[in-house]
């Protein structure tokens, strides 16, 4: 038997590193008051940088960053409606920011339609969707930027990475539950750009372990960064290839896929033999429906083994029903039962790391 084993963006927030996307944000706006690239937002011009940061450097949330803005009587100018958007999405993960993009890309694609539809003077339609395809492009650079910003973001974060440890807890997963005798060969699937997942390939010191960035990783031209949305069986995607656009597909996940071989060796693994799935610290939301949907329903697939968040003392104080009724989105209606029978029960799971209080 196979091991798949998908990691997420929780993997690395589980070793303290601050990778979440509200991490981000707030990292990119502290940034801008001392080094400013007024790429996304832009600030008044202060007469001392160092003292307006020492206001915020150890405010560990984005609303209270904007009210302490707010108070000093300081204006946050946005570059792009998008990120404007964003950035009041604070309590959001990365996975909740891809589907934004999405329902700012359907808007568009309705609005497209819409201009397609009433408009019979060709000249003002062609005018107004110009207009349209200008606020996609603008949409678009934003995304680009933000690609741009997180990558330098995680290189820094990367630097420092020498310091974090292997969890022992996670090993013993590794270890006891995913390389053992029954098992042939061992697949990561690692969703995040850092190398800590490789930290763990290494301490194993297994020949049947592979690891594969399906997203890309950091400081690597020939595996670039892949950030956007994944779900083309979206009733709104046919629509979006109707308006024959290709500014409106340009952050679709499948043509970024094709720049490497990642996705085929994913599924060459696949057809080797039967496999279980084994997922750490991925939120398995619907961006990335594709790949899910056909890992499920292959016909090799066997079970599912969640290791979920433990965030209280209390043994309900986890994400386990969150995570099965996000995974039950891969899963179409024919195919419900199958996912019932598949995911172990949470009588049965493990949390990924131990609950522990904060200091």
């Amino acid at each position: 038997m196979n091991k798949l084993v998908i990691i997420g963006n929780g993997f690395d927030l589980a070793h303290g590193l601050p990778t979440s996307y509200k991490d981000f944000i707030l990292w990119y706006l502290k940034s801008q008051i001392l080094k400013p690239d007024n790429d996304l937002v832009k600030f008044p011009e202060f007469n001392d940088r160092k003292k307006i940061y020492s206001l915020v450097d150890n405010v560990d949330n984005l609303d209270s960053f904007i009210i302490i803005f707010n108070e000093y009587g300081f204006k946050i100018e946005y570059k792009f409606e998008f990120f404007e958007h964003i950035c009041k999405k604070s309590n959001k993960t990365w996975v909740d920011i891809e589907n934004e993009y999405f329902l700012f890309l359907k808007g568009m694609c309705d609005n497209a339609n819409e201009i397609i539809n009433s408009s019979n003077n060709k000249v003002r339609r062609t005018e107004h969707l110009n207009l349209n395809r200008h606020s996609v492009s603008s949409l678009n650079k934003c995304l680009d930027l933000i690609k741009d910003k997180l990558a330098n973001y995680l290189i820094s974060l990367q630097e420092n990475s020498n310091e974090v440890i292997v969890n022992e807890n996670i090993l013993a997963h590794f270890s006891n539950e995913i390389i053992e005798r029954n098992t042939s060969n061992v697949y990561i699937l690692n969703f995040n750009y850092t190398d800590i997942t490789l930290k763990y390939v290494q301490r194993l010191n297994s020949g049947r372990i592979r690891l594969n960035y399906i997203h890309g990783k950091l400081n690597n031209p020939d595996n670039p960064l892949i950030f956007g949305y994944g779900d083309e069986t979206d009733s709104y995607y046919e629509k979006i290839e109707n308006l024959n656009d290709n500014e409106f597909t340009r952050h679709f996940k499948t043509f970024s896929y094709l720049n490497t071989d990642n996705y085929l060796n994913l599924f060459s693994f696949l057809n080797e033999d039967s496999f279980e799935v084994h997922i750490m610290g991925h939120s398995c939301g619907i961006s990335d429906r594709v790949l899910f949907s056909n890992v499920f329903k292959h016909n090799k697939f066997r079970k599912i083994v969640l290791y979920y968040y433990q965030y209280g003392e209390k043994d309900c104080e986890n994400d386990f029903f969150q995570k099965t009724q996000e995974l039950s989105r891969h899963f179409d209606i024919s195919s419900k039962h199958i996912m019932r029978s598949k995911v172990v029960p949470f009588a049965k799971s493990k949390p990924l790391t131990p609950y522990k209080p904060k200091p």
